[in-house]
């Protein structure tokens, strides 16, 4: 079934819903997987943000429809609505999103609401490897996540890349390295 047939089917009928619900304790991690596929419609996943607000089903749904979620599902919006729930919630959503496929402008707005290593990994490897971005991109973004303090952070998979080809890419890594080094020694 389309997540997106699922998400329309909450939205309108609480029954449905709160059917949903109980297959999904019953089962709990693999059921949507399993069951559901595609990805969630922007207007739909605000639709059910809002409707988590006031349902305690909704808002243990919403975290799971949100697992297929990509850069066309997540807008300022729905950002603003994530911004303004509950830590608890807010760290789980930002949890999922984290694992989703977004742009590097969606990334960032995620971790400006947590700093968190997997975000950080994310949009570490993506300044990196991608040759739009500069070198002055890769020390900004060092610098403003100065708080990470992960000495195993993951810098890409260095393997997967020629020296002779990608010499700016050599480089935001050296740079990425060295600013990681000095950060847990606690030397900057």
């Amino acid at each position: 079934m389309d997540i997106n047939a699922l998400a329309q089917s909450c939205i309108c009928d609480h029954k449905y819903r709160k059917s949903i619900y109980r297959k999904y304790i019953q089962s709990q991690d693999d059921f949507f997987f399993e069951n559901y596929e595609g990805t969630i419609r922007e207007d739909l996943l605000y639709a059910c943000l809002q409707i988590a607000c006031r349902n305690r089903h909704m808002s243990i749904l919403v975290i799971e429809i949100m697992r297929f979620s990509d850069e066309s599902s997540v807008s300022a919006r729905v950002f603003e609505s994530i911004k303004a729930r509950r830590q608890n919630f807010r760290k789980n959503s930002i949890h999922v999103l984290a694992h989703c496929t977004l742009s590097t402008l969606q990334y960032l707005m995620l971790f400006s609401l947590s700093q968190e290593n997997e975000l950080f990994d994310s949009i570490l490897c993506t300044l990196i490897n991608n040759p739009e971005f500069s070198i002055h991109d890769v020390q900004v973004f060092l610098e403003l996540s100065k708080d990470i303090k992960a000495p195993t952070i993951n810098l890409c998979d260095e393997s997967t890349f020629d020296e002779t080809i990608n010499p700016l890419r050599i480089t935001k890594m050296n740079i990425a390295k060295e600013y990681l080094f000095c950060q847990w020694k606690g030397q900057c």
